[in-house]
């Protein structure tokens, strides 16, 4: 990456640094892992977040992370 980061001992990614903290690139192997942790983690995310949340929370949750992902993004354009 940029000399400011190592590779991760499990040998799934190496990680960097950025101006939005951290950058890691996963090897085949970390991709492996993300796909089969993915199904459940989506499942558990739903059930315990997302369906406890009403329409209107949800609409407020989404403007919040456009905020957030716009600072984050505001330095690529």
């Amino acid at each position: 990456m940029d000399g400011h980061g190592g590779e991760y001992g499990s040998g799934v990614g190496e990680q960097g640094v950025c101006r939005a903290g951290a950058v890691v690139v996963l090897t085949g192997e970390g991709t492996r892992t993300i796909e089969q942790a993915a199904p459940p983690h989506v499942e558990s995310v739903r059930r315990h977040f997302i369906d406890l949340l009403s329409p209107e929370q949800i609409e407020a949750f989404a403007t919040i992370g456009e905020t957030v992902v716009g600072r984050l993004t505001e330095g690529d354009r």
